[in-house]
């Protein structure tokens, strides 16, 4: 008996026809289901406290923002292979800010449309970063790069701690 022979057959076409249909379901939701990956970049670590503590909060809460009452801005957290600590904090300079978050309330319904914005606007120097503690202070974020993180032991073997 030759395969057409065989898918004529009526449990047999049935059959391969489900699993066809089954199959294009497992493949759509594959590419189509959030992953963890992805919901990976819709978070970020802030401070309220200049760096003393932070939590998770909304890469869409455009920094500097108002958390209880305090200021909380984008805390960028290491690891030196024993803890956990801000080696540095971010947050828009107000003009860039307000572009941002205009985009943001045009595209309320694809958010993640001013993530590519948002590099546009650190590469053209509307981000101001500085180290964590009063006596420290804002500088452009383009002075990144003369920035030396190091751990609060003074190890300069850290690595960036995601969200």
């Amino acid at each position: 008996m030759t395969v057409r022979e065989k898918l004529r057959e009526k449990g047999t076409g049935i059959a391969v026809a489900a699993s066809m249909i089954l199959l294009a379901v497992i493949i759509a939701g594959y590419y189509l289901w959030p992953s963890s990956s992805k919901t990976a970049y819709k978070r970020a670590f802030l401070s309220d406290d200049d760096g003393q503590t932070y939590y998770v909060g909304s890469i869409y809460d455009l920094p500097p923002i108002d958390h209880s009452g305090k200021t909380a801005n984008v805390a960028m957290v290491y690891n030196d292979g024993h803890q956990n600590f801000v080696a540095f904090l971010q947050r828009f300079k107000p003009d860039a800010r307000k572009k941002l978050q205009d985009i943001l309330d045009a595209n309320k319904d694809q958010p993640q449309t001013v993530i590519g914005e948002m590099g546009a606007v650190i590469l053209a120097g509307g981000m101001e970063i500085k180290l964590p503690g009063p006596q420290n202070k804002w500088v452009p974020s383009s002075m990144l790069g003369s920035l030396h993180v190091h751990g609060p032991d003074g190890s300069t073997d850290i690595t960036a701690v995601e969200p």
